[in-house]
């Protein structure tokens, strides 16, 4: 696998960019080199000094658990905005180019959950694979993959990259699904979606991206669309951590106003279908969830407050 990683930097270098091969090798190199040595500055705090393996930590059930929560706060940080808004700044001229990078990041994540979860036997994984639903998944994937040879795409390799992307994301969250206290995996994933949509929104609104109808978003690489799909997502994930009984009250008010900072940045975007799913989702959450009376009417009138500063951007545009 470390070979494959070296290749793919070197025809980056060649094809492309001196400097896009850099900032792939970043990517594919020192951002794993990085987290290694947080896990093993972590070890050490918690059981002393001990050498530096990998194999080591994962043996510590501990310290393999917050291994795993912060890989699953990163990737969902980096997959759900940072490595968005990054593409888009330093390759917004050139989309193609972006995606690849794009690409590349991924496969470094997934290398680095392999490392420690199939090339480690001490994680039981086998697991996460037993439930229905992951099988029906894995049958979906190849199906989609099999389509592509006669659905005549425009670009059949491009086709074949995104698919295998898109796979390799699928493959990461099993493999992090792995460990045996998925409940604080779970919640680092939320946590880690929901920064990475506030990205988003800061990153767009700091560069003021709009289209011609004032919606936040790029039509050309950022789409009103898929933000607000994003964002939405992020709103979802905030609500429910801020629902949570094991949250102080700080960070139950923290969480809420979060959540009502990306319910406005959804109504910058416009997407109909996004803020839709999102006020089916959130009111029936809301009612049918862990909230008090009065906090589910502070986040009602929250969402009214909201609702009235886009008031003027969503007449305009209907």
């Amino acid at each position: 696998m470390g070979s494959i990683l070296v290749g793919i930097t070197l025809s980056s270098i060649l094809l492309f960019k001196l400097q896009v091969g850099l900032i792939l090798a970043f990517s594919l190199f020192l951002v794993p080199l990085c987290l290694h040595s947080y896990a093993i500055g972590q070890y050490s705090l918690l059981n002393g000094p001990q050498p530096a393996s990998v194999n080591k930590i994962v043996r510590s059930h501990a310290t393999q658990t917050e291994w795993f929560a912060h890989i699953a706060f990163g990737y969902w940080l980096i997959a759900s905005g940072i490595k968005v808004f990054l593409i888009f700044i330093l390759f917004g001229h050139n989309p193609l180019l972006g995606t690849f990078i794009s690409s590349c990041i991924t496969l470094a994540f997934a290398y680095l959950v392999f490392s420690l979860t199939v090339l480690d036997r001490s994680t039981p994984i086998a697991r996460t694979f037993q439930p229905l639903a992951p099988k029906a998944l894995v049958l979906f994937l190849l199906w989609s993959g099999l389509t592509l040879f006669w659905t005549r795409p425009a670009s059949i390799i491009s086709s074949l990259g995104y698919w295998a992307t898109m796979t390799l994301d699928i493959l990461v969250v099993f493999l992090l699904c792995g460990t045996d206290d998925l409940r604080k995996v779970m919640h680092k994933s939320l946590q880690g979606i929901v920064l990475g949509g506030l990205s988003i929104f800061l990153v767009a609104s700091f560069f003021q991206i709009e289209t011609i109808h004032s919606r936040l978003g790029d039509a050309e690489f950022l789409n009103p669309n898929i933000i607000g799909r994003q964002i939405a997502l992020s709103a979802l994930c905030c609500l429910y951590l801020s629902s949570l009984s094991i949250q102080s009250p700080h960070s139950k008010v923290g969480w809420t106003f979060l959540t009502g900072l990306l319910a406005l940045a959804l109504l910058q975007t416009l997407s109909k279908s996004s803020i839709l799913a999102f006020l089916v989702a959130a009111i029936a959450f809301i009612f049918l969830g862990r909230f008090r009376r009065q906090e589910q009417f502070l986040i009602g009138f929250s969402f009214i407050i909201v609702t009235t500063l886009s008031y003027d951007k969503i007449v305009d545009y209907t």
